[in-house]
């Protein structure tokens, strides 16, 4: 009964087991059917939404302007649109293709980088590779593109835009070349070119070489500028006017003729043309300037200016201060230098001082006879010293100590040479280092010259005007003395021919009262005596005659020679043994007619006296040499030892016991030749006869 109980027990046991798991299972297999129905309800959604999703991609793909490619992880081409096919144009099917057949062969090691950094990265943007197509038509493309991975995140595949930038690439290419081009231009060109913003340097953009070495400056020192103008002080006002206009857009260029200051402090004449360059707005975006060395040009012009200014100026200028004032002017502006001064040299005394200023920066001028405090002492007396001009661009590195100026300043000292001597010194500087040059010494230099042609004529003439005065106290003197010695010589005449006449008469009346009581001897005595007598009043009017010959009181005038000589011959005692010829049409001489008379009366009368010959025979006549006429008096007389030539023109000289001759005649003769600047020489054989010689310039 027992095991019955335990049996039923069981059975029951297993009958509520079994109840339960069916019920379970009900639950479950409802469960299981919900969820099924859910999952097919899902799975509906999801193949609608691909679907959708390929609809959409198919609709991509064929409405894409670009063309658009899928591969996959081995670069195979799975999908293509149809500007994919238009832009690789392969002439097959794309699908059939892996990407590397359309790559530029030399640029397939980039497309393998590429590929790898878009698998690394998850995408690869504006990237830039060449293709090329059946025709072997290369085209630049630009790849946009992302990769495809799997749930383990490993890639397999991309996809992405391929658009064509051939012609962009190209207008790229030539911009580069053009820009390039356009730098080399710039670079190489001798002109200075300057891109900046603003209205000053304050914003370099960009320089060239030639604006480097044109100024001194580095393109690095032109970049960190940070407002700094090279404009030189005296040009800014109109520099700065225009560019105003310029950046106010009155105007879109200027041009001006401008200095700048070189890193060195000199100055650089250039010829500058600035425009601006406007963006899309019409604003300013940079400003361009040229800037044309024209220093040389500029210089040339200015030294030409200034040497002309000077020697207009200067010329027919007979006053010392006047020169040195007309000069510091003109040097002073040429050199735009702070001061100039000219100073004197005292070569006896061994001192110096100025005694004309100037100065071109307003700072007033100095004071007659002080000397600029900026004056290098030991400068001025090496230039003194070595007679040669010099240039000093550092005071402060130069041997010579300045006191009283910035010790940077810049000095020129020229000398004024005249006869090896330093007369005078033209002595210019300026506050800024290095702000002369050769050009400028070279200038002053040949300033120098030009005055000390002009500074020699008016110490000549300051001389000459010396000279002239004390001639003419000397002339008042030489009248008032020639008029005492010819009132002398006519009181020593009167007075000596008043004795002579009284024993000349006394003479007569004893030898005409007592000449029957006299012997023969002491008649012939009383005749030599009286021959004595005459030969003494002879030679007292030669004398008086000599002291005459050069002083006339008649007018000069053309006088004819034929006349004169005629006249002579008519007034003369001619032998009548004697033949004279007189040369026709004998030139004129302008002087005066009783010297002309008294010339060659003199020398025909000689000519007679002293001819020994039975038939005596005299030559007037002349000839020309270059600008003068040699008259002549030719005789075939007793003749004159050579040794006597220069001993026959000699007052008092006689060669022969003649008591006739007195000695005087041809003394006259030569002073009167050299009162008409004249010569005379002779030409005599003895025995043979005598030619005397008169050279005479020709009358206007």
């Amino acid at each position: 009964m027992l095991s019955n109980k335990v049996l039923e027990r069981s059975l029951l046991r297993e009958r509520m087991g079994r109840k339960h798991a069916e019920n379970l299972l009900e639950d479950k297999t409802l469960e299981l059917f919900l969820l099924t129905q859910r999952f097919q309800n899902i799975t509906e959604k999801l193949q609608d939404s691909l679907k959708d999703k390929n609809l959409k991609l198919e609709a991509v793909f064929s409405n894409s302007n670009d063309a658009y490619i899928l591969i996959d992880e081995h670069g195979n081409i799975k999908n293509i649109n149809q500007h994919s096919v238009d832009l690789f144009n392969m002439g097959v099917d794309l699908k059939q293709l892996n990407v590397l057949d359309t790559i530029y062969r030399e640029d397939l090691d980039k497309y393998a980088k590429g590929l790898e950094r878009l698998y690394k990265k998850g995408e690869l943007k504006n990237f830039f590779i060449r293709i090329w197509d059946k025709d072997e038509v290369i085209r630049t493309v630009q790849i946009n593109a992302s990769a495809i991975y799997d749930e383990q995140k490993r890639p397999i595949g991309a996809h992405g835009i391929v658009r064509d930038v051939s012609e962009s690439e190209a207008d790229k290419q030539k911009i580069k070349v053009q820009k390039d081009e356009l730098n080399i231009i710039i670079e190489n060109s001798p002109i200075g070119v300057c891109l900046y913003k603003g209205d000053t340097l304050s914003s370099v953009l960009k320089v060239n070489n030639a604006l480097c070495e044109m100024t001194g400056y580095s393109e690095q020192e032109f970049l960190n500028f940070n407002g700094k103008d090279l404009t030189y002080h005296g040009d800014k006002l109109a520099t700065q006017r225009l560019r105003k206009k310029l950046n106010e857009g009155e105007i879109k260029s200027f041009q001006l003729e401008k200095r700048f200051v070189r890193k060195d402090g000199s100055l650089l004449w250039a010829k500058t043309y600035v425009k601006s360059i406007l963006n899309g707005n019409g604003e300013i975006a940079y400003n361009i300037a040229l800037i044309e060395d024209i220093t040389q040009e500029r210089e040339q012009s200015i030294v030409l200016n200034t040497i002309n200014y000077i020697t207009r100026d200067i010329l027919g200028n007979v006053e010392v201060q006047s020169i040195a004032s007309v000069v510091v002017k003109h040097v002073c502006n040429y050199l735009q230098a702070d001061h100039c001064e000219f100073i004197i040299v005292d070569q006896v005394k061994k001192n110096y001082k100025p005694i004309a200023y100037s100065n071109f920066s307003g700072k007033g001028d100095c004071g007659k006879g002080e000397i600029i405090k900026a004056v290098s002492r030991s400068a001025i007396e090496d230039v003194i010293n070595s007679k040669k001009p010099e240039l000093i661009h550092k005071a402060i590195t130069s041997n010579h100590q300045i006191n009283g100026v910035q010790k940077n300043a810049s000095q020129i000292i020229v000398p004024v040479v005249i006869d090896n001597q330093v007369l005078a010194v033209i002595h210019s500087f300026h506050d800024s280092e290095y702000r002369f040059n050769d050009i400028n010494l070279n200038t002053l230099t040949n300033i120098a010259n030009i005055v000390s042609i002009q500074l020699r004529n008016a110490i000549n003439l300051k001389k000459l005007k010396k000279a002239e005065q004390k001639n003419k106290l000397l002339l008042k003197q030489l009248k008032l003395k020639n008029e005492d010695l010819s009132e002398y010589a006519h009181a020593v005449t009167h007075d000596l021919k008043s004795p002579m006449r009284s024993i000349s008469s006394l003479l007569s009346w004893t030898k005409e009262d007592y000449g029957a009581n006299l012997d023969d001897g002491a008649l012939a005595n009383f005749d030599i005596i009286q021959s004595k007598l005459q030969l003494v009043h002879n030679l007292i009017d030669g004398i008086l005659e000599y002291s005459q010959s050069d002083v006339e009181s008649s007018v000069e005038g053309d006088i004819n020679v034929n006349v004169v000589i005629q006249d002579i011959l008519n007034i003369i005692h001619i032998p009548n043994n004697f033949t004279i010829n007189i040369q026709d049409q004998l030139p004129s001489i302008i002087g005066h007619r009783s010297k002309v008379q008294q010339l060659f009366q003199n020398l025909i009368c000689n000519s007679i006296k002293y001819n020994d010959k039975p038939k005596g025979i005299i030559d007037v006549g002349y000839f020309e040499k270059g600008n003068n006429y040699v008259y002549f008096v030719k005789d075939n007389g007793i003749g004159i030892d050579h040794k006597y030539f220069k001993k026959v023109f000699k007052i008092f000289n006689k060669l022969d016991s003649n008591d006739n001759s007195t000695g005087i005649g041809l003394a006259i003769v030569k002073k009167i030749v050299e009162f008409y600047d004249g010569k005379i020489w002779l030409e005599s054989t003895p025995e043979q006869g005598t030619t005397f010689f008169i050279k005479l310039k020709k009358s206007a």
